[in-house]
């Protein structure tokens, strides 16, 4: 064979081996080869990215509990299309923890003494979605557990019957609302006033007339007291009446208040300026509940004009916030993208109360333990789905 001929073919055989080197298969055939291998549906839309030139990684997001997100995970070969296997020969599933930075806050601890696939799934009737919304940022059930209180959107606030999911927007510029009764409604009126609604008559009044300067304030259940959080001084200016505000940043600097229902009475309960938090009442209206930094404390001194306050030890592994959910010592919770009932006192998990991986979040119970309520969101659509379930108690 002559020489040339075969440098000819040697050079011919190298270009076509660069050009195959240098074609990639595109993202939306890694996608399929990725599904076809078994990759999992997941919450929201596939994460695609081509590492080094070579390497399709196709991730879906399994689960998304508060600080911490689990994926399924598939690589592929960019050039032959091929599943890339680790050294065990099986696919990888990675998890990420997110790491919270300047903010102190107490995380619920339950104990996982426990295997998760054991766990009774209870029997009940098909949750229902009754509400489609933009955002929803909180939900309550009534004392009467008839209807649904919901903060949503950018400041409304609107009442949904449980039985016949009729939906009323009660206000636009508002935030923050409690139940003060099967009829009384409270909430926070364009950052200034507490107002009340009257469900029955639709009639809207001022709790008190002056500008209520609060960051966090809970009403007591018997409808008595606030407490709430501000920047108020309690040094006084040379103008009776005059509220002093101390500016702070990141909310450090605040302290703990409690002021009676008309404002006639409003005292300090902490002058601390540090990071002052979450006030919580006490089913009877006895105990303020309250966080300085990530510390929780409590108070009992209501009535008295001088008031102390102690570290609270009794529930050691709860936050607040779920403090507040626990119905007849159960509470919902989120474990593995599914939703549980956690025992309050041993702090486990007793029954898988939804067992649909998804996006959850504002889960309660309604005050006779037979009603689960509970979001989720769709986040490529800009959607959060209410949901109620029927639960047997």
């Amino acid at each position: 064979m002559p020489k040339n001929f075969v440098i000819i073919f040697c050079l011919i055989f190298l270009s076509i081996n660069s050009f195959s080197q240098r074609t990639i298969i595109d993202k939306d055939s890694a996608l399929k080869i990725a599904i076809s291998d078994g990759l999992n549906n997941g919450l929201e839309e596939y994460s695609i990215n081509l590492i080094k030139d070579s390497i399709w990684q196709v991730r879906s997001l399994l689960c998304d509990d508060y600080n911490q997100s689990n994926y399924d995970l598939r690589k592929v070969n960019a050039y032959t299309g091929q599943i890339i296997k680790n050294k065990f020969g099986i696919n990888e599933a990675i998890g990420e923890i997110r790491m919270e930075c300047c903010n102190k806050i107490e995380r619920t601890q339950i104990s996982y003494n426990y295997k998760f696939d054991t766990l009774k799934v209870i029997k009940g009737e098909e949750e229902q979605k009754i509400q489609e919304l933009e955002r929803i940022y909180s939900v309550s059930f009534s004392p009467n557990d008839k209807f649904l209180l919901i903060s949503y959107d950018f400041r409304k606030i609107g009442v949904l019957n449980i039985k016949s999911h009729v939906f009323h927007q009660i206000c636009s510029e508002c935030l923050d609302p409690f139940w003060l009764s099967n009829d009384l409604i409270v909430y926070e009126k364009e950052f200034k006033y507490l107002c009340k609604y009257n469900l029955r008559t639709k009639q809207e009044y001022k709790v008190i007339d002056t500008i209520f300067n609060n960051q966090d304030y809970r009403i007591s259940p018997n409808g008595k007291w606030i407490a709430y959080t501000s920047y108020e001084d309690w040094q006084k200016n040379d103008k009776p009446g005059q509220i002093i505000i101390r500016q702070s940043m990141n909310g450090q600097g605040s302290n703990l208040h409690l002021m009676t229902m008309d404002g006639k009475v409003n005292k300090f309960v902490t002058k601390l300026w540090q990071y002052v938090n979450h006030p919580t009442w006490s089913k009877n209206s006895d105990t303020i509940l309250f966080y300085i930094d990530d510390k929780k404390y409590y108070t009992t001194d209501i009535t008295d004009d001088s008031m102390n306050y102690f570290p609270y030890n009794k529930f050691p592994n709860i936050n607040l916030w779920d403090y507040n959910k626990i119905v007849s010592g159960y509470f919902p919770y989120k474990v593995n993208c599914n939703i549980v009932e956690i025992n309050a006192k041993t702090m486990l998990p007793e029954r898988v109360l939804v067992n649909k991986i998804k996006r959850y979040d504002n889960m309660c119970f309604s005050d006779d333990l037979k009603h689960l309520v509970f979001t989720t969101s769709d986040i490529s659509k800009s959607k959060t789905f209410l949901w109620l379930k029927r639960i047997n108690n």
